[in-house]
């Protein structure tokens, strides 16, 4: 099997992405983060509903409702 080499680098490289999309998604803001789940169709989902709830929350302690 010659391909091991290649399948160990294609590995590296998917880490090292995903740790660089993970870096990206840590900098952006809770309403960044909410807009990039629904553009992605991901609306729906528990974790897009945790931040929309972490929104109002914040809106609610600064007075902005």
């Amino acid at each position: 099997m010659g391909n091991t080499r290649n399948g160990r680098e294609a590995r590296t490289d998917r880490k090292e992405s995903a740790k660089d999309r993970a870096e990206e998604w840590e900098k952006l803001t809770t309403v960044q983060k909410l807009q990039q789940l629904v553009d992605k169709g991901h609306a729906h989902t528990k974790y897009a509903k945790k931040l929309r709830q972490d929104i109002v929350d914040a809106r609610l302690k600064k007075g902005d409702v």
